[in-house]
């Protein structure tokens, strides 16, 4: 049930978003750690509070530990199915091309 979960919210984030800023060399979900002053962590944050949660942006906080650590924990439970997206994705956009 909560892989269910994780695979349609992992559906919520767009192409682009996914392709430019999370599925990168610099991998922002292993780096990030749950300080509100950690590039990667602000990142996850913005991602989160924008295409995910947005009902929740005004009650999310960068100096909230816990807060950081469950967009972290929830970002990495969605990080197989964002590379099967982005993979699914070069594959269609390889066909088309």
């Amino acid at each position: 049930m909560r892989k269910m979960m994780y695979k349609e919210l992992a559906k919520k984030i767009p192409d682009r978003i996914r392709s430019e800023r999370l599925i990168i060399e610099s991998d922002p979900i292993d780096n990030a750690q749950p300080v509100g002053s950690n590039f990667h962590m602000q990142l996850l944050f913005d991602i989160y509070a924008e295409f995910l949660f947005p009902w929740q942006k005004e009650d999310l906080d960068l100096g909230c530990s816990r807060c950081l650590n469950r967009i972290r924990n929830c970002f990495a439970e969605m990080k197989p199915h964002l590379i099967e997206l982005e993979k699914q994705n070069k594959l269609l956009n390889g066909v088309q091309s």
